[in-house]
């Protein structure tokens, strides 16, 4: 079992201003208790996911990550926007742990240009992943989901994860046209997306019945071979426990047999992070 997503942080080594307002979060999380956890569930890979836009957390996910013998990739950051962005790839890619770097991400949901990703800047830092093979997660909102789509059209070599499976909203899926830009994202065949995190965005009510719709949808449209588990750990503890997460991942895709099953929680992971490719 891989789990797609998960995170750590220390709050004493590193501002992280938004764990304020979260208690529960505002703690160190480390990964010594995530690999306590995630075995003690089965789970005997992980993909360390980027917290702050800051290329020195990516750093230091790396050489955890070459340490650690569970964390198989990372998704960090560098700055799209930046001219040597080609230069930051390759200096990340040669440091300790660099092998493990299968993708980047930036927190969208910060930015309030719904277009920020059509910037011709970040649209060629988006081109410079691509090249190396690097994946795009989107952590943004889902009114800026148009512009994602746009372009994945346009860079033909671009692949991207959607954190959260683009942040619908799971009562209304038809919001910001997020049902529209998910059917014409996955005509591409270079989209995958997440479950990780899907009860945060439900919220404290959620349960199998709120979510099932969303899960229904992204199977008929996406198709079994392009969905990932994620626990999106410690994140969830704000709604749920990492048990309940992975009881609710299994109580969703109940009607998958066995090889769609292993594609879920193992499989797409493997192919869409291309873990061990390098």
């Amino acid at each position: 079992m891989i789990d797609s997503h998960f995170h750590v942080w220390d709050a004493s080594v590193r501002e992280h201003s938004w764990l304020a307002a979260v208690p529960t979060l505002d703690k160190h999380y480390g990964i010594v208790r995530y690999e306590h956890e995630a075995s003690r569930l089965g789970i005997d890979g992980a993909i360390l996911i980027q917290v702050l836009n800051d290329i020195q957390e990516t750093r230091e996910f790396l050489e955890i990550a070459s340490v650690s013998s569970l964390v198989q990739g990372v998704v960090g950051w560098v700055d799209l926007t930046a001219r040597d962005v080609e230069d930051q790839l390759d200096a990340l890619q040669d440091s300790r742990g660099g092998d493990l770097l299968v993708g980047v991400r930036h927190l969208l949901e910060g930015e309030p240009d719904p277009h920020f990703l059509e910037r011709p800047n970040v649209f060629r830092g988006l081109c410079a992943l691509a090249k190396r093979g690097l994946s795009f997660d989107f952590m943004g909102r889902a009114d800026q989901l148009s512009s994602a789509r746009r372009v994945l059209e346009r860079c033909d070599d671009l692949r991207i994860v959607l954190d959260r499976a683009g942040k619908p909203d799971v009562r209304d899926l038809s919001a910001h046209d997020w049902d529209a830009n998910i059917r014409a994202m996955a005509l591409t065949g270079r989209v995958a997306a997440k479950f990780a995190g899907l009860a945060n965005e439900a919220g404290p009510g959620w349960n199998q019945e709120v979510l099932q719709p969303t899960v229904d949808f992204l199977v008929t449209t996406l198709g079994t071979s392009s969905l990932m588990f994620g626990s999106d750990w410690p994140v969830c503890l704000v709604v749920a426990t990492f048990d309940e997460v992975l009881e609710l991942t299994r109580d969703c895709f109940f009607g998958l047999d066995e090889s769609e099953m292993s594609d879920v929680v193992s499989q797409n992971a493997r192919r869409f992070y291309q873990l061990g490719a390098a």
